[in-house]
Parts: C-alpha cells; structure tokens; sequence
C-alpha cells in the first residue's frame, strides 16, 4: 500500500486528537510500542504511521482471484500481520521520517522482520524497480505459490493505477489455470504464479482451454509448464 502525505499532514490535529491510546518511546529513529494494524503494509505505533520498507501489499479493498472465486487478498494480507504481531511490541528502525506522524522502515516482532514474513508468505511484493532487500523472500513466497502468488492478480501498484484481475479472465467461469498445446506439440497448463503466465495468451490458434483446479487439467492429460 502507498500512501498520500497531503491528507495526513492537513488532519495532523484529528490525527493526534483520535488516535488509539498506544504507548510508545521514540527517538525520531527508532520506535517500540504497541501496533495497530492499518493495512497490509502500514501499522500504526503511538502517533506515528509507519510504512513497511521494501514491500508493496494489495491495497485493503483489493481482491485477487482463487479457484475461480474472488479473494479479498488485501483483507489476507491484513489478518494475516495482526495475527502475526498478535499483542507484541514492535520495534521499528525509521529509514525515512515524512513528518512527525509518518514514516518509513523495518519493523520486528520478536525479532522477526515484518516484510520478510508478509513477502514469504505472498501478501505482499517487493516492485522490481525499489529496493531488493527482501527479494529472496519473494522468490520463496513465488516458489511455493503461497497468498497471492496462488492466484491471478493485480500488483498493487498496477491496482492503483486502475488495473483489475479480472481483465486478465477470459473464461466466463473465472477459472484461472490456462491450457494449451505449445510450440513442441505438448499438452501444459500454467498456473498464476507462473512468471509467463501474463504474457500468455489462450487461443484456439494454441487449442487453449482453461481450468479451475489443478487436478482437472492434469486427468484431462496436460502437465505443468516449467
């Protein structure tokens, strides 16, 4: 998630007056305190909001597609760090401070880092053109076709721009695992989290057809594409 500086610095005074009674000891570097979760990538410690560095989660209202059904992915990736943070302290390293109430960094539980957990777990990706310190962890959430990696989906930063998951949806059931005949003449099929899978097109030029459920294209003789 990104979000405007404007909106908060002009409610700087609402912000202050409403938020939520969190304890919190800082030096304008470091942070601890008590965390309440905003959206999949931005907690909020005592005054200060605070954006995950090295992550892009799907937006709050965000859905992806699942076995053919709409997933609210960006609600996942919301319950997933309040369950992950549960009533812990965080600690969090500010690598860009915006204003007194906003900034940027690595924050842990336990010692355990917040974007590394939510980029190995699919519900969140690091954009290939910012930082790379979690790009390993993206891979192994890409690798394991975990939280959106297991589904068609929009990356946030496209879905801010106005691209849905559903234009890239061609059959009328919404199933999402494409099939077809490739260049050497053998039945594959290809699944979201697949690195081609945009750039793939289902035609009847390639006798394409698509399938809900892994299991279907696999008894109707296709395998999977590398």
């Amino acid at each position: 998630m990104r979000f405007s500086l404007k909106p908060y610095l002009l409610a700087g005074v609402i912000v202050s007056a409403f938020a939520p009674p969190v304890s919190a000891s800082t030096d304008f570097k470091n942070i601890v305190g008590r965390a309440t979760v905003l959206a999949g990538d931005l907690i909020q410690i005592g005054l200060m909001r605070i954006e995950l560095f090295g992550i892009d989660a799907p937006e709050v209202s965000q859905t992806c597609i699942r076995n053919g059904k709409f997933w609210p992915c960006g609600q996942a990736a919301i319950d997933h760090l309040r369950s992950f943070i549960g009533k812990a302290e965080v600690t969090c390293r500010l690598s860009n401070t915006r204003s007194v109430t906003i900034g940027r960094g690595k924050c842990r539980v336990y010692g355990l880092d917040l974007s590394a957990e939510l980029a190995t777990h699919g519900l969140a990706l690091v954009n290939p053109k910012g930082p790379r310190d979690y790009w390993l962890n993206h891979l192994d959430g890409r690798s394991h076709s975990v939280g959106m990696w297991g589904s068609v989906y929009v990356a946030p930063w496209e879905w801010r721009q106005g691209k849905r998951a559903v234009e890239w949806i061609n059959d009328l059931n919404g199933c999402a695992i494409k099939a077809f005949v490739d260049g050497t003449q053998n039945k594959v099929y290809m699944m979201p989290n697949n690195p081609q899978f945009s750039a793939t097109r289902i035609s009847e030029l390639n006798q394409g057809r698509w399938f809900c459920e892994e299991e279907g294209a696999i008894k109707a003789g296709y395998r999977k594409s590398n």
